[in-house]
């Protein structure tokens, strides 16, 4: 793990807001969502959506200023 990487989060309704300088795993407790966008200086992609025990998690590659939809 990179001591200097660091990674930003902010909620927006039912997108989050996201810059990351590594490989980062978002996991979000009580969710049921079965899909994700992510978009990144207007280009999208769909985010593989993995259920755990507490709700679900996505693994999200180093970005700047991405935005995410959760559905």
């Amino acid at each position: 793990t990179d001591p200097h990487s660091s990674a930003n989060l902010m909620i927006d309704g039912n997108k989050l807001l996201v810059s990351c300088r590594q490989l980062t795993t978002i996991s979000i407790s009580g969710s049921t969502a079965k899909t994700a966008t992510i978009t990144v200086a207007g280009q999208s992609k769909p985010l593989t959506v993995k259920t755990t025990n507490s709700g679900i998690s996505l693994i999200v590659q180093a970005v700047m200023n991405a935005s995410i939809e959760i559905k």
